[in-house]
């Protein structure tokens, strides 16, 4: 991610602002998150770094419109659209800004393309999109399942229910229900928790082939390991970051961007 830098203009611009948690959880009173505004450059994939309960999660939420207080709105700017959050959350949705969070519901009962399906909004119709995206996903799937990353555990048969699937083909639906709409700009929270390394990498293998190069990535993890292969994954695109620590938005200390320039083991 840029520097803090009000000057910069870059695809996803969001301005100073501060934040109390109580306004959304009156027993964190007084835990502020707070920035002096920042920026994030069309085709530039960044890390967000901080410890447990830093407030990473809140902060895509906040950036998003998911959550937020309307007595003190935050404004972020997409190419030349401004957007007024919360307000304006389904329609910067809508404008290509997504992010997948650890507990976004997925249906079991559901086929994985209606899963698939629950990130349109409605842009189109719904036998158009099915059409659409039935092909979309079968040429993604036809072309991963040749890479050597592929695990046949992943095989994924959207007329299948979710039920199907393991826990690693279940975060490839998440994935797909982000990426595939959010062509602007995505924020991922945690999205390889509880994959094995072969499955992290087929992962942002995936994600790679998915992601639009206008667009930009934000990637949280507590794994090094993960920011390692995000990096080496899209070694192709310019990488930055920002961390959190005590509610303030930080650059990345320097050994963190050390320790993610090794190559993943």
């Amino acid at each position: 991610m840029a520097p803090p830098d009000t000057a910069s203009k870059g695809l996803f611009e969001v301005e100073k602002f501060s934040f109390d948690f109580e306004d959304v959880k009156r027993n964190t009173a007084g835990a502020l998150l707070r920035s002096d505004g920042f920026s994030l450059d069309a085709g530039s994939i960044y890390s967000l770094i901080g410890a447990n309960m830093s407030g990473k999660s809140t902060l895509l939420k906040l950036i998003t419109g998911r959550i937020g207080d309307r007595r003190h709105p935050i404004d972020v700017q997409l190419g030349r659209r401004i957007f007024t959050l919360p307000r304006d959350y389904y329609a910067l949705r809508v404008a290509g800004v997504r992010a997948s969070h650890q507990n976004d519901t997925l249906f079991p009962e559901l086929s994985i393309l209606e899963n698939i399906l629950l990130g349109a909004d409605g842009r189109k119709s719904r036998s158009a999109l099915t059409q659409s995206l039935k092909k979309e996903i079968n040429t993604l799937i036809n072309g991963v399942e040749k890479s050597e990353e592929f695990h046949p555990a992943w095989k994924i048969d959207p007329r299948e229910s979710l039920s199907t699937l393991s826990g690693g083909g279940r975060a490839i639906v998440r994935l797909l229900r982000t990426a595939l709409f959010g062509n602007s700009v995505l924020l991922l929270d945690e999205p390889t928790v509880h994959l094995d390394p072969q499955n992290r990498k087929l992962f942002f293998s995936i994600l790679h082939r998915l992601s639009p190069r206008s667009g930009a990535i934000v990637l949280v993890s507590h794994g090094i390991e993960d920011h390692q292969m995000f990096r080496y994954i899209f070694n192709d695109r310019p990488y930055g970051g920002f961390s959190l620590e005590k509610g303030v938005i930080m650059g990345l200390p320097e050994d963190f961007v050390d320790s993610v320039c090794v190559p993943p083991s």
